[in-house]
C-alpha cells in the first residue's frame, strides 16, 4: 500500500512506503477501512486543517 503523497502548506510531507506513515506536527484522529482501501482522517495541530489520504 501506498499514500499518496501530500504537501501541508509548510507542515510537512506524508507519505509511506508501506503502511507506516510518518508525519510531522500531524495527528492521525480517524482510520475507517472498507473492502479494499484504508482511509486515513489526519489533522494539522498547526494549521487544524483536516486532510484525508487514501490508501491506494
Amino acid at each position: 500500500m501506498f499514500l499518496k503523497e501530500h504537501q501541508l502548506n509548510d507542515v510537512g510531507i506524508i507519505y509511506t512506503l508501506t503502511k507506516k506513515i510518518q508525519f510531522s506536527n500531524i495527528n492521525i484522529v480517524e482510520v475507517a477501512s472498507s473492502f479494499n482501501e484504508v482511509h486515513i482522517i489526519i489533522k494539522s495541530e498547526d494549521l487544524k486543517n483536516v486532510i484525508e489520504a487514501l490508501i491506494i
